[in-house]
């Protein structure tokens, strides 16, 4: 990686660790950006005639104005605004949702949170039509408050999920798999088909836990060797959900998650894709940083009350919670995870 002595990139030597661990190349960003608005609109295009006629309602509205934003946001055409238009247009129907007690779909819900992140990073710096403005911008890992906290909500998600899973359904008894893939609203007719082979389940449904809880340790975990392991990680995570699109019905669940993982990819990685050697760059944004600050706080807090909690319907708790349903921040993350749940 290489650095420069600058205000934004000074005393980067005490930061090397940082960088490792919570700085993302800008190569994967753009990626990413491109990977989850082609996501948004294949999906708009699949159920546009549920969007129409068109009301005046907020509902309405934003489903509509989510097609043109997210056409926006994949070609990279002022990104930056592009990006909170689209995270808006998004959430707004998601936070109806949440406030009424509806059902959240889960794809939608990560849909939305991945975008609120990337709102805070510069994704429109390659494979954009705003960096062939700036005659091609050099790549760089940006570290900031927002890089951190796009790399722990995926730990948050899965770590949350894997160790709110039943203990016996998935560890002792290890159906769990079985009977997700057997049950009517989860296992495609392909994954119906995998139930006539129990030994493969069971060590399925172990290796489940493992991945989500061990896997998303090894992201962080201070050892040598982070940008190998992370390499391996990933294809591992995007393995699980290639696997999950081939044998459950989790509409776009599976394809957000997979486009998202690619933001742990290193920096070495991209260089042999597309050449060039980043820069190491601190985000000083003190409006940025501060307010993506905020964001996580709360994040790290509605996951430790979700788990401490679970169901948080009174007291301080339960504002919790209920501010990040207004947020659509708030972070639940039982999936497949109570006693007999599946």
């Amino acid at each position: 990686m290489t650095t420069t002595e600058s205000p934004a990139t000074a005393s980067l030597g005490d930061t090397k660790g940082l960088f490792a661990r919570f700085g993302v190349d800008t190569r994967a960003l753009a990626v990413a950006r491109v990977g989850l608005a082609a996501i948004i609109v294949i999906e708009w295009l699949t159920k546009a005639s549920g969007y129409f006629p068109i009301s005046l309602d907020l509902v309405s509205l934003s489903h509509f104005v989510r097609f043109p934003a997210a056409m926006l946001l994949m070609v990279g055409h002022r990104t930056r605004v592009v990006s909170v238009v689209t995270w808006l247009a998004y959430a707004l129907p998601l936070r109806e949702l949440l406030l009424s007690g509806s059902a959240i779909n889960m794809g939608h819900y990560c849909t939305a949170l991945l975008l609120f992140w990337l709102m805070f990073l510069p994704v429109g710096e390659h494979l954009s039509w705003d960096a062939n403005g700036s005659k091609g911008a050099p790549p760089r890992t940006v570290l900031s408050v927002a890089s951190a906290g796009l790399l722990i909500q995926f730990f948050l998600i899965y770590f949350w999920a894997g160790i709110t899973k039943h203990f016996g359904e998935w560890l002792l008894d290890r159906t769990a798999l079985h009977d997700v893939l057997a049950h009517p609203d989860h296992g495609s007719s392909l994954g119906s088909r995998l139930t006539s082979l129990p030994a493969l389940l069971e060590a399925g449904s172990v290796a489940t836990v493992a991945l989500e809880v061990l896997g998303t340790v090894l992201l962080f975990l201070p050892l040598a060797g982070i940008a190998r392991r992370r390499v391996w990680l990933v294809a591992a995570f995007i393995g699980f959900h290639a696997a999950m699109a081939l044998f459950m019905t989790l509409e776009i669940f599976p394809y957000v998650m997979m486009v998202g993982w690619l933001v742990f990819l290193p920096e070495q990685t991209w260089s042999r894709l597309f050449g060039g050697a980043p820069i190491a760059q601190l985000d000083k944004s003190r409006l940025r940083n501060a307010v993506a600050g905020v964001a996580l706080g709360y994040v790290l807090t509605s996951s430790v009350v979700t788990w401490l909690y679970f169901p948080a319907r009174v007291g301080v708790p339960a504002v919790i919670q209920e501010v990040g349903r207004h947020l659509v921040l708030v972070q639940q993350w039982l999936m497949f995870s109570m006693p007999s749940s599946l």
